[in-house]
This record gives structure tokens, C-alpha cells and sequence, in this order.
């Protein structure tokens, strides 16, 4: 995420003008001391818990439905099918469908390709496309920009997801996405996301939108900036969710080299990951003043992202989620 100072806002944008003006009658009379608290924690995990039972009741019916058509098991059998016998056919089906390769080398404009992709494959891709053609809209309409932005004085929770897909402008978009290419496939295809498309995009997601609430909460004390603004500094960016891929990233491979932004050389990932933290870490309690960074989301998308892969999110919130999801569905009849 990258903080946008106010003054970049241009004409056609009327209506964050006069959320301006509001926002800036409303600090004022509580001499800018008020910041939304409970409301947006509360906002971040209903949000989390969202993402991850959809993406899971979304990928256990469509296991259910692939495992059907391959006649996995016996049709006599589907309606006391269990969750584990679901398990197996989808262990069954990844196997077929692994394959190696960068995945945006098999992306051509035929959706009939797009289609043929692994799960995990089209979310990248996705994510990627979809962020390039919102900026893209917001090159022609540059006041839609701002309607994605995260204001922590605003009285908007939504945001803290929106401002994941608006970006400041083509390289803030170029170095989310190329960050997003080069540590997600491999993120991918590890033992806690198994290819499943459906689960990196609920880590995504819930990583962004709790940077997103890093941000929002440290605004107060680590933005000197923000404070005098009466927190009117929008938030724009998808960094804190990449930087959740990064952090799991070098949680899963420790030993693995990656280079770092106007360092020579390389370093392996885990020294790299305590590097990156301790320059963001610095960068939100004392900051620098020529660079304008979202530090409290970076951090914290690294922290969700580590914490993700040392916890075994896999085990503790996914593998649960979708049996919870796989229970509720096959009583409503639905798998």
C-alpha cells in the first residue's frame, strides 16, 4: 500500500472532494484525535472469514462436480459420499493436472487456454489482469482512482478491500505485479497451498485487506503527516497482500536466493525476510523522509504471510473450512 497525499486528487473526482471536505469538518471537531477502531477490526475479520468458507464452498463444489464426471466413485454412492472420500478424488484430480513452467508463459488471448489453466494458475493470472485493466480504467477516468482508496478518517470499512486494486500509478502497479509473478507461482505450488487456486486467493485477500487494517490502525502515531492531515492521507496499493506472498514465500523456502532493490548481490530468503522487516520496521517508527511507503501494511502483509506458513494455515483454517463447507452443502443438498 502507498500512501497518496490529498493534493494529487484532480477535478473529476467530485465526489472525494466533498468526502474531503467532510472528513475534514468531522477531524476538526474532534481536533483529529478520533480513529475508527472496532468497526474496522471487526470489518477485517468477518471479511477473512468470507473469503476463506466461499473460496472453500466454492472449490468443494466444484471437486464434488469434477469427481461426478470422472465417476471418481460409484453413482449409486454420491449421496453418502464423505468429506474424505472428496479428499482423495481431489489429491487424485491435482495429480493429473500438475505440470511445470512459468505460468504466465501459457496465457494466450483464447479464454479456451485461460480455461485450461490449474486453479492457482488463474488466479495469478487473474489478479494480475484485473488489477492492470482497473488502472488502466483509471488512466482514462482518473477520478475512479480515488473511489478505491483507503481513507483511515473516512467512515468507509470497504475500502480497507478496494484499495487493494487501485495503485498510484504504472510502476506502483509494475512492481505490485511483478512481485506478485515472480513468488506467487512457487507459493503456489507448496505443500500449504497444494495448487489450489481457491485458497491462495482467500490468503490474498484477507493478507491485503489486514494489511490494509495495519495501516489503518497505525495511522494515528506513524504517519506525523497523516496526523496534522486529520488522517485524510488515502491508501492505494496491492503491496500489503504481496507482501504476504513474500513472507510465505521465504518461510517455504528458507534456503532459496532473491535479490533486493538497489543492494548487489543476493540473499537467502530467510536472512532476506528479517532484512525487509527491520527496514520496514524502522520505517514506521521513525520513517524516512524521502521515501513515502505504506510500512505498517508491508510489515504486516509479512507478518500475516510468515506466520500463515509457521502456523500451517493449511491445517488449522483451510483443511477445516472446506469440511465445515462440505458438511453444510451436502445437508442442503447441494454436493
Amino acid at each position: 500500500m502507498l500512501p497518496s497525499p490529498l493534493s494529487h486528487l484532480r477535478p473529476e473526482a467530485p465526489n472525494i472532494k466533498g468526502f474531503k471536505r467532510s472528513a475534514s469538518c468531522t477531524s476538526n471537531s474532534s481536533h483529529a484525535s478520533r480513529l475508527r477502531i472496532a468497526g474496522p477490526i471487526v470489518w477485517c475479520l468477518a471479511a477473512a472469514g468470507t473469503f476463506y468458507l466461499g473460496c472453500a464452498g466454492w472449490e468443494v463444489y466444484q471437486d464434488a462436480k469434477e469427481a461426478k464426471k470422472r465417476r471418481m466413485w460409484p453413482a449409486s454412492t454420491t449421496s453418502s459420499v464423505t468429506h474424505d472420500q472428496l479428499e482423495a478424488a481431489r489429491a487424485a484430480s491435482r495429480t493429473r493436472h500438475r505440470h511445470s513452467g512459468p505460468i504466465l508463459e501459457q496465457i494466450q488471448i483464447s479464454s479456451g487456454t485461460f480455461s485450461n489453466l490449474a486453479g492457482a494458475d488463474k488466479m495469478v493470472a487473474g489478479a494480475i489482469g484485473l488489477n492492470t485493466v482497473i488502472h488502466g480504467i483509471c488512466r482514462i477516468l482518473p477520478g475512479i482512482q480515488w473511489q478505491f482508496a483507503h481513507v483511515p478518517a473516512g467512515p468507509f470499512n470497504y475500502t480497507l478491500l478496494t484499495s487493494m486494486f487501485g495503485h498510484a500509478g504504472l510502476l506502483h502497479l509494475g512492481a505490485n505485479m511483478y512481485g506478485l509473478y515472480n513468488f506467487a507461482p512457487a507459493v503456489a505450488q507448496s505443500r500449504v497451498f497444494e495448487r489450489s487456486g481457491a485458497h491462495l486467493t482467500a490468503f490474498y485477500l484477507s493478507a491485503g485487506v489486514f494489511a490494509s487494517l495495519a495501516s489503518h490502525l497505525t495511522s494515528k502515531w506513524a504517519s506525523p503527516r497523516a496526523l496534522r492531515s486529520g488522517f485524510l492521507t488515502p491508501g492505494l496499493g496491492a503491496s500489503g497482500a504481496i507482501f504476504g506472498v513474500l513472507g510465505a514465500w521465504a518461510m517455504l523456502f528458507p534456503d532459496a536466493h532473491v535479490g533486493i532493490l538497489l543492494l548487489p548481490g543476493r540473499l537467502p530468503a530467510d536472512e532476506a525476510l528479517v532484512g525487509i522487516a527491520l527496514f520496514e520496521t524502522y520505517g514506521l517508527a521513525v520513517g524516512f523522509k524521502s521515501l513515502n511507503f505504506g510500512h505498517a501494511a508491508h510489515l504486516a502483509g509479512l507478518t500475516v504471510g510468515a506466520g500463515y506458513v509457521y502456523f500451517d494455515g493449511n491445517r488449522r483454517l483451510w483443511k477445516p473450512a472446506r469440511r465445515f463447507m462440505f458438511n453444510q452443502m451436502k445437508r442442503l443438498g447441494v454436493v
